[in-house]
């Protein structure tokens, strides 16, 4: 009687549930759900153990089992793996399954405590948002909660962060990996010496990004900034004239801009399609912001549905990310014009701007809640999709639930 081996390829996952199973495959990004039968139960364990080298023997009579014959099926003509007849034990195949080994985990890091004092710290910084200041004359309604969900400006009690206090906090951050810069307030067009902001900032050869509600936005600031991108957040309902004139100050100056529009339901999704396409914004986004007020707008439209989990396309190294970091927040610090610090807005602050960096810095990557704030809690991590979904995002935080999806599979 023939025998086989059974095996997947290396750049294949396999993710297993209590029932369920999900093989992965990294090259094409098609996945293959299992619903583990007592037929299919011993294959699916002996690929899950790293000793078996994603291979398992089966017999002639497994081989021609309805279920077992599927799988085989669908396994080969998803080039994730392949099935062999057995002529030899030294013909086995030999797969090394996918395995993770992050070297920056909290476990070494805790035990390297000279990692926390040395200048290596300050790699992990690639990303810096700064409130200049949080001085503003609007009253956006979610105004102290739109910034807890996105970047988006926000006014608080006055405080503006002096300039020699942000050129002492970029100092400190030398020898980082810092790359982007994100600039807000409140109204930047409120700081009296904003000039000097922007030229310190030319100081620093990084991707400079200055955020500003249209109703803030000044023929001096648009003048001011005509070098680098303004984003520009647009919040319902848009006074359509204002916007207009914005628009147009905008083009006849040739800003780069990105058009940030902030939505809470489907009427005010339309509204913000018709600004784009009948003034043809080429850069054009839409945030949902949750109200607290419209869960049935973010179920209808912002979970994710089964078919927009099959369309995510991950490699090995983006699975390998989705297991230990928060791809959206790692590497990334806010500073507030009150000069708290912060890994995510969301969270305690991990300190001051007057405090050591690299001590702050070390703090998140060991202590800290949002750089390795990842989907280990209930109910994804009881779901063979967990490590698939992108990470965490604020919406998870603002809603109160880790799995803003409509699977139903835990």
């Amino acid at each position: 009687m023939k025998t086989y081996w059974f095996y997947l390829e290396p750049y294949t996952f396999l993710f297993q549930k209590n029932e369920d199973a999900l093989i992965y495959n990294t090259l094409s990004g098609k996945s293959i759900p299992v619903k583990i039968s007592p037929d299919i139960k011993h294959i699916i364990e002996t690929w899950d153990k790293p000793e078996n080298f994603y291979t398992v023997e089966i017999s002639e009579v497994q081989y021609k089992n309805k279920k077992i014959a599927s799988l085989i099926k669908k396994v080969r003509n998803s080039f994730s793996g392949d099935i062999i007849e057995e002529k030899t034990e030294s013909e086995r195949p030999v797969i090394l399954k996918p395995f993770l080994n992050f070297q920056k985990d909290r476990i070494r890091l805790e035990d390297n405590r000279s990692f926390s004092t040395g200048d290596n710290v300050l790699k992990e910084l690639s990303s810096l948002t700064l409130y200049l200041t949080g001085k503003c004359n609007q009253n956006c309604q979610y105004c102290s909660t739109y910034f807890k969900q996105f970047a988006c400006c926000t006014k608080n009690d006055d405080k503006s962060a002096s300039i020699t206090e942000i050129e002492n906090t970029l100092n400190h951050l030398v020898g980082s990996n810092l790359s982007q810069l994100h600039i807000l307030g409140g109204n930047l067009a409120s700081i009296p010496n904003i000039n000097d902001f922007v030229s310190l900032f030319d100081t620093i050869p990084v991707k400079k990004n200055y955020y500003a509600n249209y109703l803030n936005i000044t023929p001096e600031i648009v003048e001011l900034l005509s070098k680098y991108t303004l984003r520009i957040l647009c919040n319902f309902p848009v006074d359509t004239g204002h916007f207009e004139k914005i628009y147009h100050l905008i083009q006849s100056n040739e800003v780069k801009s990105q058009w940030i529009f902030i939505i809470t339901s489907e009427e005010e999704y339309f509204e913000a399609k018709q600004f784009i396409n009948s003034l043809n914004l080429e850069d054009a986004i839409i945030k949902p912001f949750f109200t607290g007020e419209n869960s049935a707008f973010f179920e209808n439209n912002i979970y994710s549905y089964q078919e927009d989990i099959n369309d995510i396309k991950l490699n090995r190294r983006q699975i390998f990310a989705n297991q230990t970091i928060n791809v959206n927040e790692f590497g990334k610090l806010t500073i507030f014009s009150d000069g708290q610090v912060y890994g995510n807005i969301n969270f305690p602050p991990l300190g001051n701007m007057d405090d050591d960096f690299r001590k702050m810095i070390y703090t998140e990557l060991t202590n800290g809640q949002s750089w390795f704030r990842i989907r280990n809690h209930a109910p994804c991590d009881n779901c063979t999709y967990q490590w698939i979904c992108p990470s965490p995002s604020n919406y998870e935080i603002a809603i109160g639930k880790h799995n803003l999806c409509h699977i139903k599979q835990f």
